[in-house]
This record gives structure tokens, C-alpha cells and sequence, in this order.
């Protein structure tokens, strides 16, 4: 017979084995349906940046990811802590995505290091920016209503 626990570590196995057959079979990347010749800029390396990054390269478009800190993954790595997100996992993702085609620029502050003139030389056609809060910030409030 077992039990609650059982079936709750089982469950996690189940999670396991599947992330790591999915990570198995995109070891090459994904190859997109068809290829455009347009450049997109990816301001950060967060989850949102991540994962546009990876749509649009599935769509065929060449991406660029710019981070501004010396390691990729942003508030994945930086603001989940260890053991809730293990940073291997990340830097799997990360790897899929550099496969796929999508080029990263660790240590690139866009308005300081490259400036957006710059970036359009480059014949960057299209840009995605997020607000980022890099520290956390309390907000003062009442109870009353």
C-alpha cells in the first residue's frame, strides 16, 4: 500500500524523467519552420527576455539577448533561491537556447555600454524591453479603508 508521501516523491520522479527526456531530445535545439532574415534585440536575460527569445526563434527570426550582469538568467537565478530552482536547470535552458541560434552579450548595459543608435547600425529591426525592479522594495500602506 502507499502512501500520501509515496505518491508525492514518485510524482516528482515522473517530473524528473520527463524534463530530462524533453532536454535529451532538444539537445540540438529546435529548428524553426521557416527563417526570416530579420534581427530582433532582447533587452535582458530574465524569464520574460528568456522566453521571448525562444518564441521568436521558433519563428525564425535571429535573436539577440543583451544582459547587463556577468551571468545569464536574471531574476531566475539571482532572485529564486537554490533549492526551489537549481541554477543547472537554468543554464539547460540557457544552453537549448544558444543552440537554437540565439546569441547572448553578457556585460552590455544598453544605454551605456551600446546605445540604442548602435544597436540599430546593427540592423537590429525590432526591440523587446521589460521593466526590471533589481532590489526588492517594501510599499507603506494602511489598514484602514
Amino acid at each position: 500500500m502507499y502512501s500520501y508521501k509515496d505518491q508525492a516523491s514518485c510524482r516528482s520522479y515522473w517530473r524528473q524523467a520527463a524534463a530530462e527526456y524533453q532536454r535529451a531530445w532538444l539537445h540540438g535545439g529546435f529548428i524553426p519552420a521557416v527563417k526570416r532574415n530579420i534581427k530582433i534585440g532582447v533587452v535582458g536575460s530574465g524569464p520574460g527576455g528568456l522566453s521571448f527569445a525562444g518564441e521568436m526563434t521558433k519563428r525564425g527570426y535571429d535573436v539577440t539577448v543583451f544582459e547587463a550582469l556577468h551571468e545569464l538568467g536574471g531574476v531566475l537565478k539571482y532572485g529564486i533561491p537554490e533549492y526551489r530552482l537549481p541554477n543547472r536547470i537554468v543554464d539547460n535552458e540557457i544552453e537549448t537556447l544558444e543552440s537554437s541560434g540565439v546569441k547572448f552579450v553578457k556585460n552590455c548595459l544598453v544605454g551605456k555600454t551600446v546605445t540604442v543608435e548602435q544597436l540599430k547600425e546593427e540592423e537590429l529591426k525590432r526591440s523587446f524591453r521589460l521593466l526590471q525592479v533589481p532590489d526588492a522594495r517594501t510599499i507603506e500602506y494602511s489598514r484602514e479603508l
